[in-house]
């Protein structure tokens, strides 16, 4: 079991990981991307109270990702009675590992044989017509699950060039001295071609291995006419549209005795429809593409009507306190969708201020997001995520709780334990729409402070504490296929839940394709929380002396985070919560600092600012307390950017600098990454970079 061909023709044992193939060297880290943007704005006053504006908007994005080679992983038949495959003279396969097949395959047709005739379903195809890509097998025919890299093609390259533009009247003026109107329609539509190379055809696979224009028993012994007959490229496009219709009136009331400003206030209603379509071509919705991700066409929409108002009340001001002021604001949402409906979202607020000195404010908001056109109707799609399969960790052999749960979700007995049992460190899983997805619900509490001491002037200080809890929240079903599979053989432990459900092995050859596919739809299942502190101070300096200037200022600027917590709970009411506060990993992903913080130190002399910044971010450690990865802590991490401005007169301005200034290297992580043994959506990962950019105005 897990035998590699490392010398073609000859198979050892798999060693994991020295035989693992390194996909990082090609794939990108920082995809190139070239913009091009072009807009217009007008607006003509008809007369007093009517002033007709329109928008208009053209955006072309392109952005090249690539990929490393293909990864084959699925169940091919060899033909061991083909001499060009084993017993020939210039034959594929060694005698020895020749003789080892021979006597695997005649195990394999006598236990499909053997289970036709006691009546029981017949592993490894049927014999009529086989299963799917893969037919039954027979006399000197065996059965294997093919783990291959197509070095040989070229890597996956995939194009994508995105055409959006955004049409937008309106007309808007005064009512009376005290009210203003606004009214607008806008129309958006994006459309997305994407192009893919670097494809192989699954079934073209089987076929060509079965009949031996294939050679997979070694690297890169693959000829020209396999290559020619399994590669395939492959396209696809999304269009997306957005109509908006709003209309609000604006202005202020009555003022409170104790205040010096009126009452103000919004009304309005508004009107939107959303609708998105996806059309892969047929290789991709087949789901016969290895390579990207395939995918089922998809096409929904939906709209809905809302009116809002919001209010801003002053109190008191410049009185017996310095200020005390209210607010509020509710919106009902109607939805076409039946699982939403009408839905109300408010919020209200106040703050107070004793003196000038100080502001104490606080905030509730109970906000909703309905499923966008995507999460409910998208067709299923096929993704590789990485995970960790709890059965081919060797604990999996001495716990007989997880022992008996591989074996019960399909996972051979001898398999059980054995690192061969995942040959790759990414799982496929399959997601899509759910069209009975409700909306998700959050509501925010945030308390702080400004301090603004009149005895150090320009001095601002702000902290506030927040807490926010998303509930019904939409996400792939049990956290995705990481999720799942921990779910299932670690909290759940029951092979009949519709998590160990969702997990979908072949131990016996029945289906085609990869053995192993973990089913992750979107569901209304998860929970969400944060809770933590913000701070800001900005501190303002002037210096009697100047280099370009008679006089200079130096200026301060520091905004960072606490983060208390940062947690994720897959299955609303199972007992696993993954908490990611000071965490990163296969579960949390993206490291989480408790700390981290951006300080901006500025000197403005003349037309010339110099401005110093450091990036920090405390120090992680790994999300999995129960397995050892090579790297189990991140340590602090700290990048540095210097910039100049320039402005010699009003209509040009110069920017260059220099960003990640001391060339500080992303940590080099293991199994528990991102991509290339890091996390590159949070380390930098190019290194010191120098920029230069220029601002004119006509």
């Amino acid at each position: 079991l897990g035998g590699i061909f490392a010398t073609p023709g000859t198979a050892r044992a798999y060693a994991n990981p020295a035989d693992s193939y390194n996909y990082a060297p090609a794939n990108y880290l920082m995809v190139p991307q070239k913009r091009w943007t072009l807009g217009g704005y007008g607006e003509y006053e008809v007369t007093d109270g009517i002033n007709l504006y329109g928008e208009v908007n053209f955006i072309n994005n392109q952005v090249v990702n690539q990929l490393a080679a293909t990864p084959i992983g699925q169940q091919v038949n060899v033909n061991l009675l083909n001499p060009q495959i084993c017993g020939g003279p210039n034959a594929y396969i060694s005698a020895t590992t020749c003789a080892a097949l021979t006597t695997i395959a005649a195990n394999q047709l006598a236990a499909r044989n053997a289970a036709i005739a006691a009546g029981r379903t017949a592993p490894f195809g049927s014999v009529a017509a086989g299963t799917g890509t893969v037919p039954a097998i027979s006399a000197g025919i065996v059965r294997l699950t093919a783990n291959y890299r197509v070095t040989q093609i070229a890597n996956r390259l995939n194009t994508d060039d995105r055409n959006s533009f955004r049409v937008l009247g309106g007309t808007r003026g005064k009512i009376t001295d005290d009210l203003n109107y606004d009214l607008y329609y806008m129309y958006s539509r994006t459309k997305n071609s994407q192009t893919q190379i670097g494809n192989v055809s699954r079934s073209a696979f089987a076929a060509n291995v079965a009949n031996g224009t294939c050679n997979i028993f070694g690297p890169d012994q693959l000829s020209d006419a396999c290559i020619e007959a399994v590669s395939i490229g492959a396209q696809n496009q999304e269009t997306s549209t957005l109509q908006v219709a709003s209309g609000s009136i604006s202005g202020t009331a009555f003022t409170s005795p104790w205040a010096t400003s009126a009452v103000g206030f919004a009304i309005g209603a508004e009107w939107r429809k959303m609708k998105a379509d996806f059309n892969p071509d047929t290789l991709l919705s087949s789901g016969d593409v290895v390579g990207f991700n395939a995918g089922d066409p998809t096409s929904g929409s939906y709209d809905v009507k809302e009116i809002f108002g919001e209010v801003r009340l002053p109190i008191i001001q410049d009185s017996f306190i310095n200020r005390l002021e209210l607010n509020g604001a509710a919106r009902y949402s109607d939805y076409s969708l039946a699982a939403v409906g009408g839905v109300w979202t408010y919020a209200v607020g106040a703050e107070l201020a004793p003196i000038r000195d100080i502001t104490f404010r606080g905030q509730y908001q109970r906000a909703v997001r309905a499923p966008n056109v995507g999460e409910l109707f998208g067709g299923q799609s096929v993704g590789f995520p990485p995970a960790t399969d709890p059965c081919a960790l060797a604990s999996a052999a001495t716990n007989p709780t997880v022992r008996a749960l591989c074996i019960a979700t399909g996972v051979p007995a001898p398999a059980v334990g054995t690192a061969a049992l995942q040959p790759n460190a990414q799982i496929e899983g399959t997601f899509g729409g759910n069209p009975n997805l409700q909306e998700e619900v959050g509501d925010t509490y945030t308390v702080g402070v400004v301090l603004r001491p009149s005895f150090i002037p320009r001095l601002n200080i702000a902290v506030d504490y927040y807490d926010i809890k998303v509930d019904n929240a939409i996400a792939a079903a049990g956290g995705g296929v990481a999720g799942i599979l921990n779910l299932c053989y670690n909290v759940i432990q029951d092979a009949a839940s519709p998590v160990c459900q969702a997990i979908n092995r072949d131990p016996s050859g029945i289906i085609s394709g990869n053995q192993f596919v973990v089913e992750a739809n979107n569901a209304n299942l998860a929970s969400l929380r944060a809770k933590g502190v913000d701070f800001q101070v900005d501190y303002t300096q002037p210096l009697n002396f100047g280099l370009l200037g008679a006089n200079s200022r130096l200026s301060f600027f520091f905004l960072g985070s606490y983060t208390e917590e940062n947690s994720f709970t897959p299955v609303v009411g199972v007992d696993e919560v993954v908490q990611c506060a000071g965490r990163f990993g296969l579960n949390c992903d993206d490291p989480t600092p408790r700390y981290k913080w951006s300080t901006r130190l500025s000197w403005m002399d003349g037309p010339l600012t110099t401005s110093l910044r450091w990036r920090h971010q405390n120090a992680v450690r790994d999300d999995d307390d129960d397995s050892d990865f090579i790297v189990e802590r991140l340590p602090s991490y700290d990048v540095f950017d210097l910039a100049f401005s320039v402005t010699p007169d009003d209509r040009l301005t110069l920017n260059l600098g220099v960003n990640n200034l001391f060339d500080k290297r992303p940590p080099i992580i293991g199994d528990n990454q991102e991509q290339a043994n890091t996390y590159p959506g949070t380390f930098d990962v190019l290194g010191r970079e120098y920029f230069i950019s220029a601002n004119v105005r006509f």
